[in-house]
């Protein structure tokens, strides 16, 4: 219904065309990742399904980083992960992070998205930056710039021989924690 309402009409070879112009694009992925390569295949299934055809590129890793930054791709699977809990937006999703070959790889810009980064960022108060944290949330479900498929939990396993382990709403401080030395 929304590819309808937006102009992608099906036509009788099962394709969907715009202004003469069949839906067509290229997920790429990198070589030999088992998990990409399932995401692919299911992802041109689903786009057979409602006449849009996904091609699968294959690349090396060697050169994906080199992808990213020239904006070489129609759409791209990637797998990242947080560094800590409380991981600060702002080098992946402003819109100030899209020049210069920036992180920003989608190129996505969100007036809203970019004001609740630079608040969030200046607020102290975590139960009120959580609140932003959310409210970006909600912008990046509303706008898309990412496909988000799988989010694991934010597990760290520490030996009971490490001493003086803290949490933080940021994560672990590696810095504080030491090995006693022996008692002999």
């Amino acid at each position: 219904r929304l590819l309808d309402e937006a102009g992608w009409v099906m036509r009788d070879d099962g394709y969907r065309y715009k202004d003469g112009k069949r839906f067509e694009f290229e997920d790429t992925i990198s070589q030999g990742s088992t998990y990409s390569e399932k995401v692919a295949g299911y992802l041109t299934a689903q786009c057979a399904q409602v006449g849009i055809i996904c091609n699968t590129r294959k690349i090396d890793w060697a050169i994906f980083a080199e992808t990213l930054d020239n904006r070489d791709f129609d759409a791209i699977t990637m797998a990242w992960s947080q560094s800590s809990p409380e991981s600060d937006p702002y080098q992946l999703w402003h819109s100030s992070s899209i020049a210069n070959r920036g992180d920003n790889f989608a190129q996505w810009s969100s007036p809203r998205a970019d004001e609740l980064i630079v608040r969030g960022r200046q607020t102290l108060d975590d139960t009120e930056r959580m609140a932003i944290w959310h409210e970006l949330h909600e912008v990046f479900y509303e706008e898309q710039p990412y496909t988000f498929l799988l989010n694991t939990p934010w597990i760290r396993f520490i030996s009971r021989d490490v001493e003086n382990v803290h949490t933080y709403p940021i994560g672990l401080d590696r810095n504080e924690m030491y090995f006693p030395a022996p008692m002999n």
